[in-house]
């Protein structure tokens, strides 16, 4: 999770803790339909790094008896003069109830672990049926079950388990009822494996070898951030979530209230005629930064030298069938960021549930405006 968003206050985090695959990396092995047996287990990892086929192997071994068909993968080192970045392994199971996809990914996350990684996903950011985590003595285990499209309830399901360890290794396993994740229809009513079964793969030893072989990464050793951004969020996020609390009028009763370590705070709410979310981000900027100025050149400008941008756009594309989002944008001169932004729909991807937002703009900007978000 970056610690800057970018110059749009709600380009926003993706905090469900899944390998990112870089093209260039891909090695992919393909094959036909492989039953798999349990016999003569070829343990033996590759000496020039983890291959395709043994991370294919590794995700096979450790699932229940059935049959396989169109696996692929990629290995640690499958690129010439790459670097180490992550591996995968992916095939269709079927165990005689329907096939269902089952994935698995294994990355290095930075140390010290950043906020929020062995906790579950926002619910605002990711819909989900439910989630947990689990603490152990080498790392921690978050299980979520939720839907690939969280506006079908009848549509595809995936449950996923997500094991961090301690020195910084993230493997996550992904099952789904159907053939693939982009399929219309379910292929079986449930994915091939529950809880417990994901909880065993993620946590098996098996992908100690592949963990070992991507380097470690520490805050030093992250991408160097790009010139300009905000420095720091305004304020803790306890103090920032009482101070959006008490800045939403009478009469809009707050349903769900969230928010991370980056300034983020998201709040649902509703006024009897369908909730809709509401998200604000208080950033601290330094002051005339010039990567901040420039988004504000067309701004209202007040007599305090307050500049604030307003708009209202239809995003349907990114949040929802039907969704629009009003957002506005406050820069004070101390480098004070103030952006608030409602939907007339609960959360991310989920569709509108009333035709417009309840706050006005004028709402809005009051909000943002206000003399709280300084104390």
């Amino acid at each position: 999770m970056p610690q800057t968003r970018g110059l749009s206050p709600f380009g926003r985090r993706k905090t469900l803790k899944a390998a990112t695959i870089v093209a260039v990396l891909v090695a992919v092995v393909t094959g036909g339909a492989i039953t798999i047996s349990h016999k003569n287990k070829d343990r033996t990892d590759v000496a020039s790094g983890v291959s395709a086929t043994s991370m294919i192997k590794r995700l096979r071994d450790l699932l229940p008896q059935g049959k396989i068909s169109h696996p692929s993968g990629m290995g640690i080192k499958t690129a010439p003069n790459a670097p180490p970045s992550s591996a995968f392994a992916q095939l269709e199971f079927d165990d005689g109830q329907g096939v269902s996809k089952i994935a698995v990914a294994v990355i290095r996350t930075p140390r010290p672990a950043p906020p929020g990684l062995t906790e579950c996903p926002l619910q605002v950011q990711q819909p989900y049926a439910r989630c947990s985590t689990k603490h152990r003595a080498a790392g921690s285990v978050t299980l979520v079950q939720g839907f690939q499209n969280p506006v079908d309830p009848h549509g595809v399901r995936r449950w996923s388990a997500v094991y961090n360890t301690n020195d910084g290794g993230q493997v996550t396993v992904s099952t789904w009822n159907a053939r693939s994740e982009d399929d219309p229809k379910p292929s079986r009513p449930q994915p091939a494996l529950n809880a417990d079964q994901l909880t065993k793969i993620a946590t098996a030893h098996r992908w100690d070898a592949v963990i070992s072989g991507l380097p470690r990464l520490s805050k030093h050793s992250q991408p160097a951030r790009s010139k300009g951004g905000p420095t720091r969020p305004a304020a803790g996020r306890e103090h920032l979530i009482s101070v959006a609390r008490s800045l939403i009028p009478d009469g809009l009763g707050i349903v769900h209230t969230e928010g991370d370590q980056y300034g983020f705070i998201d709040l649902v709410v509703n006024d009897g005629q369908g909730q809709s979310l509401i998200t604000i981000n208080a950033q601290q900027w330094i002051p005339n930064d010039p990567a901040i100025e420039r988004q504000f050149t067309k701004a209202h400008t007040l007599t305090d030298g307050t500049k604030v941008i307003t708009g209202q756009d239809d995003y349907p594309s990114v949040v929802g069938k039907g969704v629009v989002q009003w957002t506005v944008d406050v820069m004070r001169k101390s480098g004070l960021r103030i952006a608030v932004s409602e939907f007339n729909a609960p959360a991310y991807g989920l569709p509108a549930t009333r035709r417009e937002p309840p706050l006005s703009v004028k709402q809005l900007t009051s909000i943002a405006l206000n003399g709280a978000w300084f104390e």
